[in-house]
C-alpha cells in the first residue's frame, strides 16, 4: 500500500460514480460502515445524508471519519480519507445534510 497519495496521483478515480464506504463511531466506540454517495470538491469528500440520519448522528457526537473510494476493477485504485468531518446545511435546500471529510 502507497501512502501519501495526492488526488493527481490517482488519475479520473475522484471524478468517476463511485459508491464511497464512510466509516463512523457508535456511541460504544465500535465502526458503522456505510455506502454513500460522494464527490470530491475542493480537496475534500462532499457526502449527502439526512440531518436525522445515524451517520449525522454519530458525526455529531464524534466527528471522526474515514472514506474509502475505490474502483472494483483492474487497476483497483483507490484512497482511504481519515478526517474531521464537518457537518453543514448547503443554501439548496433540497440536498440533504452535507458531511466534508
Amino acid at each position: 500500500m502507497r501512502k501519501g497519495l495526492k488526488p493527481d496521483d490517482l488519475g479520473d478515480l475522484l471524478e468517476l460514480p463511485l459508491v464511497a464506504v464512510l466509516a463512523t463511531y457508535r456511541r460504544d466506540g465500535t465502526v458503522l460502515l456505510s455506502p454513500v454517495w460522494n464527490e470530491w470538491r475542493d480537496d475534500g469528500f462532499d457526502v449527502m445524508t439526512g440531518s436525522r440520519n445515524v451517520k449525522a448522528q454519530h458525526l455529531r457526537r464524534d466527528p471522526r471519519a474515514s472514506i474509502v473510494v475505490c474502483d472494483d476493477g483492474p487497476p483497483y485504485r483507490g484512497i482511504e480519507v481519515r478526517a474531521t468531518a464537518r457537518l453543514s446545511t448547503p443554501a439548496d435546500r433540497s440536498r440533504a445534510e452535507a458531511t466534508t471529510c
